[in-house]
């Protein structure tokens, strides 16, 4: 997300009222840019090697080539990260509502903080397109497409998809966004685990735009199933699918934080990011609401609903209601006896079931609690790091 947001900042400034000529073209561009290469306090600026070239196409487009462009994120005090996109192109011309943007940036985007290359991604093909609506100084339409995409970090941890694409559109007061991946293989080096998913698909809309507006938010994922019989095969999902709200939500205060948690190269989309939000979750008073929750494993089925709060001068709290369907039928299919796997799965499907208030039809009824110290409560008894597996 925070790479589009960059390229974005520098596709709008290709893009004045009237272009009838190359010079007139280049003396807008060089123009506008002028207000970007500034530094934005708490955004950056652009950074790009001249001269930029403007050729004029038959069409009445123009294509603008750059050697080098890149993007100066703050990280902490004056110091800056420098995200690196490289050589790029990109062909605007005139269109109905707008103008149409389409290029590329380089297939090697590295991302460098304190003199080291924290992180770096490799693209097989990437293709922007879009529509810039310059009255309003703001895309109406977005789509960015990657394939062969691999981001490895200094950590060790690395990400790889065989595709991920971007699909966007705002009005003056609103935006819609989805992000789908295929083929999702990502690799944690600290304890050597990987997550697979099949297939994944992120939606988003928040309105109004300006201020702290209300995020909505759905997430919906399927994954193989673990081949070996254990705790794992228990909880983790194969299918989950999650919507809810984040109210308010400043994106921009978000954005603002992905540079800084990558910048000692560590993954930050986990801990490292989710560590910096939470702050401002707590600043801004939100409630985040969970209106739809289904997690499967293999054997079990969850459903999930209820709400988290982050009050200012105050820890997080959270109440949730959950049912859980096929635990009583999976124990009864498990031996006491088998493998180390095996056992773990009986003890896992115990804690659950030992938890659970049965509701008469063969499931399991949970209040799930998140109380001021952290712990995570399932009907008043400490349920340890077993949730969040679920």
């Amino acid at each position: 997300m925070r790479k589009t947001a960059l390229i974005l900042a520098f596709l709008a400034l290709a893009l004045p009222a009237r272009a009838e000529d190359v010079q007139s073209f280049k003396n807008n561009l060089n123009q506008a840019l002028a207000a970007w290469t500034a530094d934005r306090p708490g955004e950056g600026k652009l950074s790009f090697a001249e001269p930029i070239q403007v050729q004029a196409q038959a069409s009445g487009a123009f294509l603008i080539k750059v050697s080098e462009l890149a993007w100066l994120a703050p990280i902490s005090g004056a110091n800056r990260a420098t995200i690196d996109f490289g050589p790029s192109e990109l062909l605007v011309a005139p269109g109905q509502g707008g103008w149409t943007v389409s290029g590329h940036v380089s297939d090697l985007v590295r991302f460098t903080a304190n003199g080291q290359v924290r992180a770096a991604a490799k693209f097989s093909r990437n293709r922007i397109e879009g529509l810039w609506d310059d009255k309003r100084g703001a895309f109406t339409k977005l789509n960015v497409e990657l394939e062969g995409l691999g981001v490895e970090f200094a950590s060790g941890d690395n990400i790889v998809a065989s595709s991920a694409k971007l699909t966007a559109a705002s009005s003056a007061d609103s935006s819609q966004a989805a992000i789908d991946l295929a083929s999702v293989i990502g690799y944690r080096a600290a304890d050597r685990t990987e997550i697979n998913i099949e297939q994944a698909r992120l939606d988003l809309s928040q309105k109004p735009l300006k201020g702290h507006g209300r995020l909505t938010f759905a997430w919906r994922h399927q994954a193989p199933a673990p081949r070996m019989p254990g705790a794992p095969q228990e909880v983790n999902p194969v299918r989950l699918s999650l919507k809810g709200t984040a109210d308010p939500f400043d994106w921009g205060s978000v954005l603002r934080e992905l540079a800084p948690a990558a910048a000692d190269g560590s993954n930050p989309f986990g801990k490292a990011l989710w560590s910096r939000i939470e702050p401002h979750l707590h600043k801004q008073n939100a409630k985040v609401t969970v209106t739809e929750a289904q997690a499967q494993s293999v054997h079990l089925t969850a459903r999930i609903k209820g709400e988290a709060r982050f009050p200012p001068q105050a820890p997080t709290t959270g109440a949730f209601t959950g049912k859980l369907s096929g635990v009583q039928d999976r124990l009864k299919g498990i031996s006491g006896g088998g493998s180390a796997g095996m056992l773990s799965s009986i003890a896992v499907l115990g804690i659950l079931s030992a938890t659970g208030i049965p509701d008469g039809k063969g499931n399991l009824d949970y209040q799930i609690d998140i109380a001021p110290d952290g712990q995570i409560l399932l009907n008043g008894k400490k349920a340890g790091g077993l949730l969040p597996k679920l």
